[in-house]
C-alpha cells in the first residue's frame, strides 16, 4: 500500500464522506496529470491551447488509464474531475454500462453541458430498432422459428459470448439472435468497420480484415485508418447520424458490418464508452487516430463553452 493510499484510509475513517471524496478526487488528479505527461512525451502531443477541466461522471477515468477518454484528455492537456462539486469547463456521461438511469445525473450542477447526456440505453435491442428506424430494415431473428444458421451474442454492452448457432432452438435469457450477415470480400476474407461519431462528425473510419476463423473475434488480420467518404456514401452517413441522435448518443463507437445481400451498412453494436485505438494499428497509425480523435473532441468540448 502506497504512503498515498495509507493516508487516505486513514482520513476515510475519520473525516466525512463529502470531504474524503474531495480528497480522492485531488489524488486522481495528481495521478492523471503525471500519466498525462507522461503520455504526451512518449507521443510528441502538444497540449491544447486552452486547458479545459473534463468532468466525468458517474464513472472516473483516472482508474482506467488506457480507455480512450483518458487519451484525448491526455493528448489535448486537458485536467479530468469526477467530483463534480469541482469546477468543471464540460461534464461527459461516463458510465461504462449497457443502461443509465438519467438520475445518475442528478450531482451534476443544472444547465452544464453533459456529453452523452441522453445516452441511456446501448442494449443490442434499442440499436436494431433505432437502425430499423432509419434503414427500414431489422437484423434480429426469432430463434424458437429461424431456420438455419444465426449469430448468438448478448444483448448487454461488451460482454463476451458472440457465437454462430443453428436454428430453431429455445433463446437464452439475455441473448439476442442476429441475421448472419455476409461482409466478404472478393479473396474471401470478412470486413468490419469501426465508426468513430462526434457530434454527428465521423473523424475517421477504422476498417478491419479478418479471416473465417476470426470473424467472431476482436483480432484483425489487417487494421486500418480510412476516410469515412472511402467506403461510406453521404447518404448512408446521414442516416446513421440521424441514428445516433435518436440514441442521444454524441460521443462514442460504432461496430458496422456492410450487408453483401443487401449492400446496407448494419450497425450491429453501439458504444458510448469506447476503451482505445482499435488494435492492429501499427504505432504510426495509433497515433494518428489520437491525434484525430483528440482534435476532434476538443472541437466537441470547446463548442460547448460559454460565448465569450
Amino acid at each position: 500500500m502506497t504512503l498515498l493510499r495509507r493516508a487516505f484510509t486513514v482520513a476515510e475513517a475519520v473525516l466525512p464522506d463529502r470531504v474524503t471524496f474531495a480528497i480522492e478526487d485531488q489524488a486522481h488528479t495528481v495521478r492523471f496529470d503525471r500519466r498525462a505527461r507522461a503520455f504526451r512525451r512518449e507521443h510528441g502531443f502538444q497540449p491544447a491551447a486552452r486547458t479545459l477541466t473534463i468532468l466525468t461522471y458517474p464513472d472516473d477515468v483516472v482508474h482506467h488509464p488506457d480507455i480512450l477518454l483518458g487519451k484525448l484528455c491526455a493528448a489535448l492537456g486537458y485536467r479530468t474531475t469526477f467530483n463534480p462539486r469541482r469546477p468543471f469547463d464540460v461534464a461527459v456521461k461516463y458510465h461504462d454500462q449497457t443502461f443509465t438511469d438519467p438520475s445518475a445525473l442528478a450531482p451534476i450542477p443544472a444547465g452544464r453541458p453533459v456529453i452523452n447526456a441522453g445516452s441511456l440505453d446501448i442494449s443490442k435491442v434499442r440499436v436494431d430498432r433505432e437502425f430499423e428506424a432509419v434503414f427500414g430494415m431489422s437484423t434480429l431473428l426469432d430463434p424458437s422459428t429461424h431456420v438455419g444458421p444465426m449469430v448468438e451474442k448478448p444483448d448487454l454492452n461488451s460482454a463476451q459470448g458472440r457465437s454462430l448457432v443453428t436454428g430453431p432452438m429455445a433463446p437464452r435469457p439475455g441473448f439476442v439472435y442476429q441475421r448472419l450477415l455476409d461482409s466478404t470480400t472478393g479473396d474471401g476474407r470478412y470486413v468490419e468497420y469501426r465508426v468513430p461519431i462526434h457530434d454527428g462528425r465521423f473523424p475517421l473510419v477504422y476498417r478491419k480484415t479478418m479471416q473465417e476463423e476470426a470473424r467472431f473475434t476482436k483480432v484483425a488480420e489487417r487494421a486500418e485508418i480510412i476516410e469515412p467518404e472511402a467506403d461510406f456514401s453521404a447518404d448512408e452517413l446521414d442516416r446513421v447520424r440521424t441514428m445516433c441522435r435518436a440514441m442521444g448518443l454524441d460521443y462514442g463507437e460504432l461496430d458496422v458490418i456492410r450487408d453483401r445481400e443487401s449492400g446496407v451498412p448494419v450497425v450491429i453494436d453501439v458504444n458510448n464508452t469506447p476503451y482505445g485505438a482499435l488494435k492492429g494499428l501499427d504505432e504510426t497509425e495509433r497515433r494518428r487516430a489520437i491525434r484525430t480523435l483528440a482534435a476532434s473532441f476538443q472541437t466537441m468540448c470547446e463548442s460547448r463553452l460559454p460565448s465569450s
